[in-house]
This record gives structure tokens, sequence and C-alpha cells, in this order.
């Protein structure tokens, strides 16, 4: 997953990718007053590191230690609440707040932190976030932007929720953005309110600011709300007012009265204070207020080389003490910054620069040093809440040869994906141990894990053993511990980082607790998961061959993908070949021969199982008895109905083959009828029908496939007007029972074969379609002309052959002959005939000339129309 915003620069991922996390651990000291030296603790500084820098905190430390330890023995029962600041929270990330990838890693940093045995989150939310007009304006200057302050509120309202879920108190600090930390630049809305008169503009930001109060009491509630916590810097943050600060110390109190007095009844602790750097003033202020309940003191030692800062704190508790000893202490934001001797004089080193030094892996041995001394002067004093600044350094440094020659954000981005990363792998370094072992010195109870963390919410396994992972656990006590809210049985605290205890039933993901006799209770969020039951939604084909090997799809929910466990059963039968994904399961059905309907069950490897009853049916081989018509054109687009049993209804896939191709619009109605389209084909032929399972039935010589009727030939092609004429239709496909018209005029029929049909012309006129019409409705046509002298016709002709040497005698039968011509002549081959006579209108007779091989005769009228016969005359 990627961790930051992808518009971050594809140079920076590569920087981050060669660098090299280090994480030596730093052993807490047994007694942190133990006096060290400054080669002790820069013995890690590498070469090319400034030695003398490390030299002179190192010696910062040592004074430090001086007035930590010079406080005595802290009571041994009393421990404040460690805290840490929630980086991924923090107010000043703008948008990046609100994407999707930064709540997953809160929730990572929040497990870690709860892991620590951190008690109370710190989260900073940087004004004028949740004011509404700063929105409006970023809007206006980008017509992209679309946050609104209701954004930021959901996304701290889901922080919080999930912080408390971890049993985790929350502390909210507000401050005025730092813009060059901050992804969105508020100095151009500042600029706005600074160009108002001074009053006015003061004014405003109080109470915009005032107004953020509120909305963080009434809509998030956190435990305790820090109103200002560096007054100067926020001064800094905020610019001049027509070149004065944005607020005195009178009037940052002014803010804190009026932030009070808008504020309903509430049940959140309010606090206010500055940096032990800044003006006393703000601490005579504030300690002498009674609305406010405790005084929080930013502390950032080695700010300059004249003051001790454990000093200045100790010395401003006291004198908050005297004023109001009801009020408690916090202190926060507190780090060893690695200002330089050179900086140490600057009033302000909240600058990228600065901060990024922390990064460099050989300050661990001395941030670690400063949190155990913090810890001592924090428990002497009685300090309600110690707050450590940097939180990423308890997961992750960077070595300095390679980050020193990066940019300030480059070198915060590199360390916060390697932190991010450890995060995730449960990497720590010396610093977080250091921390850790201060936090859970309180006895505090940890719960790291559950296991296994899921299990079945019902079924033989909806009770099973868990082993729950922790520390500070008190063997051989009456311990309780709860899935969700329900008490789980046979609990046993095996030692002092193990509890065994037996799941109760129940459903959903819930967190796991444990609460000990002494009143610690403690609860992981979301760590045991109840496995929901498979079901089984539909089955795709839900029938199959009783011979097994039908490719089925399962669809359904909660099934366990990748399992090689979950089992597939067709009436009890294992299914083969299964493969699982999480809403789907794809197995070869087995063999059920005379089973018939059948349940199908998924049993997920947790033995929780679904049932779809009657889910599948084994069927046997469909059986063809009969189709209807069992005869068609052999063009096809007849439609038949095959009659039978085994057919397939409602499943995609049954195929039928009509003779030797396959049929169109296959509809199976039921399981013993199926309609279809016939394909083109020509005689009698199979009807076949393939199941989507490829199970196949067939039908012999079921169905024939019938020509339309063809005209070759017609003899005459013309014909007299009047009719009366003989006309021989030569072809095939003539069934018994056709018609024929010429035109429209139906023809009387002699006689019909299947390849013949002799008719009498009717009477007609002009070119007509000689039209044959089968009892089936197919028909075939050709041309017919009616003329008012038809040409001759010859139909055949008698002997068909003679000696070459002529001289036979050859009768002509046909129509059209003209009686009583002396014209007419007749030729074999171009060869005149010796003797022609016309004897009737349909016989005319002639002599063969002499010739040779074979001839076609030619009778020619003497209008000089005329006919070639069809066949040859042969001379022997």
């Amino acid at each position: 997953m990627n961790v930051f915003p992808k518009r971050l620069a594809v140079a920076i991922a590569v920087l981050i990718a060669l660098l090299a996390v280090m994480t030596q651990p730093h052993v807490a000291q047994a007694d942190p007053c133990t006096p060290f030296t400054a080669g002790e603790l820069c013995v890690n500084a590498p070469s090319g590191a400034p030695a003398e820098h490390c030299q002179q905190l190192a010696t910062y430390l040592a004074d430090f230690q001086q007035t930590a330890c010079s406080l005595g023995l802290p009571d041994p029962g009393y421990y404040p609440n460690y805290a840490t600041i929630l980086t991924f929270a923090g107010g000043n990330r703008g948008p990046d707040l609100l994407s999707e990838w930064n709540m997953q890693n809160i929730e990572v940093e929040l497990d870690r932190l709860t892991e620590m045995g951190v008690n109370t989150i710190g989260i900073n939310i940087a004004y004028p976030l949740l004011t509404p007009e700063f929105h409006t304006y970023l809007n206006s200057v980008n017509s992209s932007y679309d946050k609104t302050v209701d954004d930021y509120i959901d996304f701290y309202e889901e922080v919080i929720a999930k912080s408390r879920a971890r049993g985790l108190k929350v502390h909210i600090e507000q401050s005025i953005m730092l813009r060059d930390f901050s992804s969105v630049d508020p100095q151009p809305y500042f600029n706005i309110i600074s160009a108002l008169e001074p009053t006015a503009a003061r004014t405003r930001q109080r109470q915009e600011m005032a107004q953020e109060s509120y909305l963080i009491v009434t809509a998030l509630a956190p435990d305790s709300l820090s109103l200002l916590g560096e007054p100067e810097t926020a001064n800094e943050a905020f610019g001049l007012i027509q070149g004065e600060p944005l607020a005195t110390p009178a009037q940052w109190q002014a803010y804190l009265d009026l932030a009070v007095s808008l504020l309903p009844a509430h049940n959140t602790r309010l606090g206010a204070g500055a940096g032990v750097w800044e003006d006393e003033e703000y601490i005579h202020l504030f300690a002498s207020m009674p609305a406010l309940d405790f005084i929080d003191f930013h502390i950032f030692p080695a700010r300059s080389a004249q003051i001790d800062y454990f000093a200045e704190v100790i010395s401003r508790a006291d004198l908050v003490s005297s004023y109001d000893s009801s009020k408690t202490i916090t202190l926060g934001q507190a780090w060893l910054y690695k200002a330089t001797a050179d900086e140490l004089g600057v009033l302000s080193v909240i600058s990228p620069e600065v901060l990024s030094r922390d990064v460099f892996s050989y300050w661990e041995p001395l941030d670690s040093t400063f949190l155990e001394l913090f810890n001592q002067v924090a428990r002497a004093k009685q300090f309600e809440t110690i707050i450590p600044w940097g939180a990423w350094y308890f997961f992750s440094y960077l070595d300095y040869a390679q980050a020193a020659g990066m940019t300030p954000a480059q070198r915060n981005l590199a360390n916060q994906t390697a932190a991010y990363n450890n995060m995730v792998d449960g990497v720590m370094t010396g610093t977080g141990d250091t921390y850790e072992a201060i936090a859970t010195a309180t006895n505090i109870l940890i719960v790291t894990g559950v296991s296994p963390s899921h299990g079945p919410e019902g079924g033989p396994g909806a009770t099973q053993s868990v082993t729950i992972s922790g520390k500070n656990f008190t063997p051989g006590s009456n311990t309780v511990v709860k899935f969700g809210g329900t008490p789980a049985t046979n609990v046993v605290v095996v030692d002092a980082t193990t509890i065994t205890a037996t799941s109760p039933a129940g459903v959903g993901v819930v967190g796991v607790t444990v609460e000990s006799p002494d009143g610690r209770t403690r609860t992981k969020p979301a760590a045991y998961t109840y496995d929901v039951p498979p079901v089984i939604s539909t089955i795709t084909p839900d029938r199959g061959k009783e011979t097994g090997g039908t490719f089925v799809r399962i669809d359904g929910q909660n099934f366990v993908a990748g399992s090689t466990n979950t089992q597939v059963r067709f009436g009890g039968i294992p299914a083969t070949q299964i493969t699982v994904y999480p809403t789907a399961i794809t197995a070869f059905a087995p063999a059920g021969v005379g089973l018939g309907t059948v349940d199908v069950t998924v049993t997920n490897p947790d033995q929780q199982t679904a049932v779809a009853s009657g889910g599948y049916t084994f069927v046997p081989p469909p059986t063809v008895l009969s189709v209807s018509p069992n005869s068609g054109t052999s063009n096809g687009g007849t439609t038949v109905t095959i009659t039978g049993q085994g057919f397939s209804p409602g499943v995609p896939g049954t195929r039928v083959v009509i003779g030797q191709l396959e049929a169109t619009n296959v509809n199976v109605i039921s399981d013993t009828q199926i309609q279809a389209v016939t394909p083109m084909g020509n005689g009698t032929g199979k009807v076949l029908v393939m199941n989507p399972d490829y199970q196949t039935g067939q039908l012999l010589n079921a169905y024939t496939f019938i020509y339309p009727p063809t005209i070759m030939q017609s003899i005459p092609t013309i014909g007299a007007l009047a009719g009366g004429n003989t006309v021989w239709l030569g072809g095939y496909g003539f069934q018994p029972g056709a018609t024929v018209k010429f035109g429209s005029t139906p023809a009387a029929i002699q006689s019909i074969t299947p390849n013949l049909i002799t008719l009498t012309a009717p009477p007609g006129s002009g070119q007509v379609q000689i039209k044959v019409t089968n009892p089936d409705g197919q028909q075939g046509t050709t041309p017919y002309t009616y003329s008012a002298t038809p040409p001759p016709v010859v139909v055949l002709f008698t002997p068909t052959h003679g000696p070459s040497g002529g001289g036979t005698r050859v009768y002509i039968y046909g129509q059209n002959f003209v009686v009583g011509s002396t014209n007419t002549r007749v030729k074999f081959g171009s060869t005149p005939a010796t003797s022609v006579v016309v004897l009737t209108s349909n016989w005319v007779q002639a002599d063969t000339p002499p010739g040779a091989g074979s001839v076609r005769i030619t009778v020619t009228n003497p209008d000089g129309q005329s006919v070639l016969s069809a066949g040859s005359y042969s001379y022997d």
C-alpha cells in the first residue's frame, strides 16, 4: 500500500529505497541518575557528522540529569499518563488527512502505540482547519478544492472512536497552522485578516479560533483540550498585524476567556500553556484562570545555552501551584531539539531544517536518555501527562551518510515511510524500546495479539482455544477475557505475557478485552473475527450428466478463497478439482447415476456448511421420440417441435442438429419438448439433441428435406393464343397433387411424375410465368410466350438414325406445323431434306439427304420461324 500521496516526487521515492533504517537498541538505564559521558552517548556519530554538535547536546543532557536527579526518588506508585502525538493525524497535514490510506496508516500507528503502553493519544488541530471561511477561501483560489469543516470533523470523530476502542484517552491541542509544514498554505488567508483594522483583525482571529474550540468540545469531546500551547509560536505562524504581533499575553488570555464562555456544559478538561522559553507572563495569567484544569508546558531543551529547561519546567510548575494547587501539569511537544550552537540564541528554531535533523540514527542514545530523564522529572513532580514529540523515532532513524544530502522534506518523507513500514513489521528503535519500558513500568495491561484471530460463528469450531499475547498480565489471577461483550471460558493466565481461553460464540468482528482483578483493563479492537458461514446463492448449471464431469460454478458468499480444504458434495458425493474464490467455487460434479435431484453442500475449512436443497439434478442422456412436422423445405426455416425426454429447460446451451447442420432458435420448452428452426439440408436425416452437459440423444431418419419443384425445360416455350396445345415440363421435385398455372390461369394436368409434367396450355397472351406449386407450398417457374403464329416445335422424331447415303424417311412429331404448305423446309445439319411433306400440324415427313455423323434437325415454317431439335440424327 502506498503510504504517502502520489504527487510526491519520484526522485524522493528512489532515495527512500536507498535508505538504511537504523534500529540500534538502547537499553533503558536501571537508574536514569547514573552519570554518563558525552563520549558514551556520541559513540555512534559517523564520520562526517558534526561530532561537536552531538557532544554539546550530550553536555546539556548531563545538566538536565543533575536537575532531574536533584528532585529525589519519585513515588514508586505514581506514573503520569504516557502519551505521544499521533503523527498521521497532525493538523498541518491539511487535506492529506482525509485520504483512505491515511486512515489505514492511523490504525496501524494506533495499534503500535497501544502495544508500547501509551495510554493517551495526542492530536494537534491547527487553526484555521475548522473554520468555514478558510475553506471558502481555498475554493475561491482553487475551484477543485472541495473540502469542508464537516469533512475534518468526520475525520477526527473516526480517529477518536478508533483511539477509544483501544482504551486510549484523547488529548487535543489547538495551535496555528505552520505554513512550512502544511499541505495548504494558510498565509494568504491570514493576510486577509491582517489587512483589516487591527482591532477588527484580532477580534476576527480570536472569534474564529474560539469557535474551533467550541467545535472540538461539542463534536469531538476529547478527554482534555489544550486551548493554546505556544502563544509566541502562534504569533510567528500568523504573522504581524501592521507591524505588531497577533496577540500580547493579555490578548491571548482574552481569547481563552472567549473560548471558555462559548462552551456548554461538558466533561472535557481544559488547559493552556506556553513553551518554557516563552514569556513567564503567560503562566501568571493562565494559572490564575479558574476555568482551566491544567497548564500545558512545551519543553524544547537546548534552545539556549544559558537556560536549563528542566529547571525552567520545575520552576514554572511551582509557580502554577502557587496560584492554584489544584491545577495539574502537562508536558507536551517534548524532545531534544537538534539545534546547533550557532542557533541556540535564536528565538525560533522551529524550522524544517532543524526538525529534519532528528532523523539521523546516531541521535538515538541521546533521545533515549532524554526520555528517561524526562520521565524522572514527570514522576518526581507528579505531572499529569507527558507527550514526547518525536513518535516517528520510536520506529525509525536514517543513516547519516545517505540522508545528510537530502532536503528537509525528503528526509522527513523517507523517515515517515520507513517508520510506517516498521510499524507494520513490528520493528522499533532503541528510542521506542526506551519509551515502551517507561510506559509499561506502570503495569498497564497491553494486548498485542490473539491467535487464532478468527473462528466460525457456528458448527463444531464455534468455540475454540485461543492464545492472547500481551504484557503485565497477572498469573494465577481471576482475569476476565471478553470477546466483544461476551466472556470467554477456561481463562488461564499462563504468565505475564500469555493468556489462554476458550472463545465464546459470537458474530462479526469484535474486540478482545482483558480485565484484571485489580481494575486494569485493555481492549484490542477488531482482534477477533467470527467467520460467517458460507452461503450458496446459485449453481450453474443446476443439472448435469449422470456420469459426472460437468463443470459447475457455485456462486455465493463467505467462501475461503484459495482454500484446499473446502469440501463440495453433490448428494453426499465429493466433487473434484475444487477451486475457491471469495464469492464463487468451481468444481466438477461427481457421477450420480440414478440419483436424480440432490442437495449440494459447501463446507468451509472451519466446518461451517451451506446447503442448497435440491440444488442439482443428475440427468440421463436425452431421448428423441418424434419430430413434427417431419419434413420441410430444403432451404430450411421450418419450425419443428421435438418430443422426447431428459431435455434441460432453463439452462442455456442446448443444441439441436437436423440432418448435417445445426438448427437455430432452439427453445427448450420443457424436459419433454423443444422447438427449433430447421437449417438447410437435403434428403432424410437424423434429429440430434445435445444437452448443456454434452449428453446427446438422436432419432435416425427423423426428418426429410424436400426440394422445391424445379423446371429445367418447357416444351414448347411458345404457344398459340388459344391454348389447347400440349406442354411438357421437365425437371425434378414435382409432387403428386401439384398445380400448374400460366400466369394466373390454371392449366389442366394430364400426368405428373417427379421429373415430368404433361399438361394442356390454357388460353393466354403475351409472356407469362408457368408456375408449379407443390402441396407443401414450394414453387418453381419458367417463362412461356403466347403468340398469334407460334413457331414450330419438335418433340421427337423417328427413326433416329439411317444410312449415310440418305433416302431414309423420318417422321417428325411436334406442334405448329403449317398444313398444306409447300414452303416448309427441313434440314439435317446444314443439308436440306430431299423431300418434305406436312402431314398434319403435328407431323412432318422428310427424306434424309446423304450425310455423316450426328446432326440436329431444323424445321422452318413458311413465315421463317424455325426450331432446332433437342436430339440428334445419326448417320450409320
